[in-house]
């Protein structure tokens, strides 16, 4: 958009608002506009601000948030004749500040947020009416000790740059409220800190603190104290006068290993509603942790408690409870005492046995169990009228009893990984259930009553014994997710087709031979595995599957693919590897959007000429098949980055391989080629070219443009000499040239500097060239 000159008629206007408008450029007739209070220019394109903005002096507020400003015009001094007291310059590209800023002395607000300064000029002081000044994302060292003139501002945000120390006229801001010097580099904090007394929010996260001063007990209005990710070992006891505090977090200040020792004092903070603990080596809670009674978030996860204290159960308000990944044994029965608990995880302990007074927790939503030592879970569970989620995965449970039935409310529950040999029988009566995983069992069966659970839109049973699917399983039609893999299932049931929402189906590592026509019915299918089975025949309704993104059919006992795979034009990866497959339709090349072919081990004789139509190609294995030439279209592959062709029968590359110029690896290992085409020399982002157990007699002299290649494999082959322009290849990490005919090294071995490994047994090499010294980096000769 472009503001017409005419504008400057409009004589009287007092807003004008331009924000994201794709505006370039602000023109000079900005400046007959005098009556302005309020300009905005934020989210455009505009690389510079006019110098005609001298003349709104009536602006309160400026706006230019989000273009791309490099330069704040030295003019903008005349702005503090009148009222500006506004100025938004965040996300633009500046980096110096001129020392004119220091003229706006009306300025309450100053966002410079995401910008590229590095300093800030002494001036900034005079701003005396500055309340919240904005600085997240610079890359700042350090404050000007002019900083401590503000004594009017409420709000500093120092947030991500790269401060090291604070001055001490930092304390000087007695009217602070909100202090944000997080993600920053500081390792301590300056005495005068303490005089900050009106401070209700510190931010000090991300930074390299070793110990809070002792007089951080003075902020007593503080309600929010972030100190996580320091390296913090010890907490003053001081800090216990901060009974204000709402939010503390002092998450990972381990970074030593040292153990974070809690002061008793922590009991202080009757106020506080949430607390975070994680990642500190804690081995105790102190037992002042019960005077927490407004503590509503606790989190414990992920450090050394092997007890509880029963004073836990003192904490009546506790909503959300994280204790996951300590070394519990067992929960104190106090956890009763609970009432207001939703949501708690005890995940990644060692815990034997649930107390049955869990059942008093009658509010709980999400409980999760996983990864512990449970052989059962208690008959208490049952009252657990408002649980949605319940996670019992990776324990030892052997049964689970019918108590499980109440819980009607329950939308996932996870028996991922025990030792269940019969389907829950309570299950069928869990009619809210959407998700249900019950991977790495021992389940023989599934119930016909699995198809009651009509909402169900998640269904893992893959890794059990199960040999046949009940036909009850097509009704489970709101079903999304379907995994079967990993069982000895034989045939797949017609009703297969009656789950019209499924967008994934895992029926890999199963025992089957064939496939029922309604698996064309699933339209919504985006993945289809069906790898590892007996399947000797695709039917020709899988052209249905329009939708289909990913299909694996590797090991299996396909001998040719329908006509109508060409249908399926939204596919971007095709797996067949270890098939028998002899042919490729000519209708591969509908298919456009394939970036992965995979076709080792089959029985292709020849490529059609059509492969050179999947221009998106980025992925071609050919290996183990009977390939003896490729097409000259290869060369249309121009996207391809991995080319296989191992062990087939081809004598000579096509020259048009020399257009696959985003190719980074190719693999020609154990083929009969005798001669490389120069066209190999275009290959210039080529990584790694292996042509181990061929024929080839000499390397083109074009070798030399292989200027990225780190990883070169020539064993076993005719060489009797290395072309001197194997020096150009100062990338090269790996050379290996073994089992060929080589008499002689050219000095040019030596500018290899990179080289790791040089391999050269069973050669005829009689000398070393003294350039081989060069090679610094050399670990295996």
């Amino acid at each position: 958009m472009e503001i017409p000159k005419e504008i400057k008629y409009l004589r009287e206007l007092t807003d004008l608002n331009f924000e994201n408008n794709l505006i370039k450029e602000v023109p000079k007739e900005i400046k007959y506009l005098r009556e302005l209070t309020n300009l905005n220019f934020a989210h455009n394109l505009i690389k510079e601000v006019p110098k005609e903005i001298k003349y709104l002096r009536e602006l309160t507020n400026l706006n230019f948030e989000n273009n791309s400003i490099k330069e704040v015009p030295k003019e903008i001094k005349y702005l503090n004749l009148k009222n500006l007291e506004y100025l938004y310059l965040s996300d633009n590209k500046i980096s110096i500040l001129p020392k004119e800023i220091g003229n706006l002395t009306n300025l309450k607000k100053l966002n410079l947020s995401q910008n590229e300064i590095s300093e800030l000029p002494k001036e900034i002081g005079n701003l005396i009416n500055l309340e919240e000044l904005n600085l997240i994302n610079n890359i700042i060292f350090i404050l000007p000790k002019e900083i401590g003139n503000l004594v009017n501002l409420k709000s500093l945000n120092l947030n991500n740059n790269k401060i090291i120390i604070l001055p001490k006229e930092i304390g000087k801001l007695t009217n602070l409220k909100e202090l944000n010097l997080s993600y920053n580099k500081i390792r301590k904090l300056p005495k005068v800190i303490e005089n900050l007394t009106s401070l209700n929010v510190l931010y000090l996260n991300h930074n390299k603190i070793t110990n809070l001063p002792n007089k951080i007990g003075n902020l007593i209005k503080l309600t929010t104290l972030n100190i996580n990710n320091n390296e913090i070992s010890e907490l003053p006891k001081e800090i216990g006068n901060l009974i204000n505090l709402r939010n503390l977090n002092i998450r990972f200040n381990n970074k030593y290993n040292f153990m974070l020792e809690l002061p008793k004092e922590i009991g202080n903070f009757s106020n506080l509603t949430d607390l975070n603990l994680e990642y500190n080596f804690i081995s105790e809670i102190p037992i002042e942790v019960k005077n927490l009674k407004k503590l509503t978030d606790l989190n414990l996860g992920n450090n050394l408690i092997s007890k509880l204290p029963k004073e836990i159960g003192k904490l009546g308000s506790l909503i959300n409870f994280n204790i996951h990944n300590n070394e519990l044994s067992t929960i104190p029965k106090e956890i009763r005492n609970l009432n207001n608990l939703q949501n708690l995880n005890l995940s990644n302990n060692q815990i034997l046995e649930i107390p049955k007074e869990i059942r008093k927790l009658n509010k709980l939503n999400d409980l999760n169990l996983g990864n512990n030592k449970l052989t059962n879970i208690p008959k208490g569970i049952r009252n657990l009228k408002e649980l949605k989620k319940l996670n019992l995965s990776n324990n030892q449970i052997c049964e689970i009893s019918k108590d499980i039935s109440k819980l009607y409310k329950l939308i996932d529950l996870n028996l991922k990984n025990n030792r269940l040999f019969i389907f829950p029988e309570g299950i069928k009566e869990l009619r809210s259930l959407i998700k249900i995983d019950l991977g790495n069992n021992k389940l023989s069966t599934i119930p016909k009553e699995i198809g009651e659970l009509d909402d169900l839109e998640y269904l893992n049973i893959e890794h059990n014994d199960v040999k046949e699917l009940p036909k009850g399983i097509g009704n489970l039609t709101n079903l999304t997710n379907l995994n079967l893999g990993y069982n000895y299932i034989k045939e797949v049931p017609k009703e297969i087709g009656e789950l019209g929402n499924l967008e994934y189906l895992n029926i890999e590592h199963n025992d089957v031979k064939e496939l029922p026509k309604e698996i064309g019915n699933l339209t919504n299918l985006t993945n289809l595995n069906l790898e590892n089975n007996e399947i000797s025949e695709l039917l020709k309704e899988i052209g249905n599957l329009t939708n289909l993104k990913c299909l694996l059919l590797g090991n299996n006992k396909i001998r040719e693919l329908p006509k109508e795979i060409g249908i399926l034009i939204n596919l971007r990866e095709l797996e067949l590897r270890h098939n028998e497959v002899g042919e490729l339709p000519k209708e591969i090349e509908i298919l456009t959007n394939l970036h992965r072919l995979y076709l080792e081990f089959n029985k292709i004789t020849e490529l059609p000429k059509e492969i050179g139509n999947l221009i998106n190609l980025e992925y071609l294995h050919l290996d183990e098949n009977e390939i003896t030439e490729l097409p000259k279209e290869i060369g249309n592959l121009i996207n391809l980055k991995r080319l296989k062709i191992k062990n087939t029968k081809i004598k000579k590359l096509p020259k048009e391989i020399g257009n696959l110029i985003n190719l980074e690896h190719l693999y020609l290992d154990e083929n009969e080629i005798c001669e490389l085409s120069k066209e190999i020399g275009n290959l210039s982002i080529l990584k790694e070219l292996d042509l181990c157990n061929n024929e080839i007699t000499e390397l083109p002299k074009e070798i030399e443009n292989l200027k990225n290649l780190e990883y070169l494999y020539l064993y076993d082959n005719k060489l009797s000499k290395i072309p001197k322009e194997i020096g150009n290849l100062t990338n090269l990490k790996k050379l290996s040239i073994s089992e060929n005919k080589i008499i002689e090294l050219p000095k040019e071995i030596g500018s290899l500097t990179n080289l790791d490994y040089l391999f050269l047994n069973s050669n005829k090499v009689s000398e070393l060239p003294k350039e081989i010294k060069n090679l610094t980096s050399l670990k295996y000769l």
